[in-house]
């Protein structure tokens, strides 16, 4: 699958029990591209099923690109701000395409059932002092509720999100911290501990090692205490290899590249 190299780095999964429905938000994805990947790479039939359903990201554009964005993605990093209005779906499970999975996501979805009433996003804290320290890094942080959540994976409860007026919520708090920080710097993951901070009840908090965070600066090993022992679920690797401290990078990096 080395063709996702030069694809947008974002994918939505939408995982309902036994039935895998993949939504694909992206400029320049062809249905080409979209056989190889889902049709050409299944010859193992280990997915029985799968449904996949394209959304033109053209079209949710301007929705976002008036947020200055310093963030590698561009304006596309910021287009799961308005998947609630773009997917009709109740609940959707969304995963950057540099998370690799390492494990059967069914439990990650159940856990939907574990919101409280007010909860409509699902997420692991950031593994890193990037909102709490970010001007040692040279950037000026975003408001986050301590170190801030990571959003590479994400619950999304849909259905409360628009309830909730997800996107006039979002919309206004970017205004008012733009006012004083002229950019993103982490696209929506931004936004949304923006939207956190103001609103923490509307969170639910998962298990750290969902989103096992390999990036400069990482503290993901304070997750886990060895890699043999360790429950091994979705690796995030946002990295440029070279510069992750984490002890554990090689192990991790040759699941990543068992895959690509």
């Amino acid at each position: 699958m080395r063709f996702l190299k030069e694809v947008e780095k974002k994918i939505v999964l939408f995982i309902l029990y036994n039935i895998l429905n993949t939504f694909i938000s992206d400029k320049c994805m062809s249905n080409e591209i979209a056989r190889e990947l889902f049709f050409a790479s299944n010859r193992s039939k280990e997915i029985i099923l799968v449904n996949v359903t394209f959304y033109e990201a053209e079209i949710w554009v301007p929705r976002v690109s008036w947020i200055p964005n310093k963030h590698y993605s561009g304006v596309y990093g910021l287009l799961k701000l308005i998947l609630p209005d773009a997917m009709r779906e109740d609940k959707v499970l969304v995963l950057d395409t540099d998370v690799t999975v390492l494990t059967d996501m069914h439990p990650l979805w159940k856990m939907f059932e574990r919101f409280s009433v007010g909860e409509a996003l699902g997420l692991v804290e950031n593994q890193s002092n990037w909102y709490v320290k970010a001007l040692s890094y040279g950037q000026r942080p975003w408001p986050a509720l301590g170190r801030g959540f990571n959003t590479g994976v994400m619950l999304m409860h849909l259905r409360r999100l628009r309830d909730r007026k997800f996107s006039r919520s979002w919309e206004n708090v970017t205004k008012c911290v733009l006012g004083h920080i002229p950019e993103t710097s982490l696209a929506d993951q931004d936004v949304i501990n923006a939207m956190i901070n103001e609103q923490p009840s509307i969170v639910y908090k998962i298990e750290c090692t969902w989103n096992i965070q390999l990036s400069d600066h990482t503290l993901s090993d304070m997750c886990y205490r060895d890699t043999n022992h360790m429950n091994v679920r979705p690796v995030h690797c946002n990295f440029d290899y070279t510069v992750v401290e984490n002890g554990n990078r090689s192990i991790f990096n040759r699941a990543r590249l068992y895959y690509f």
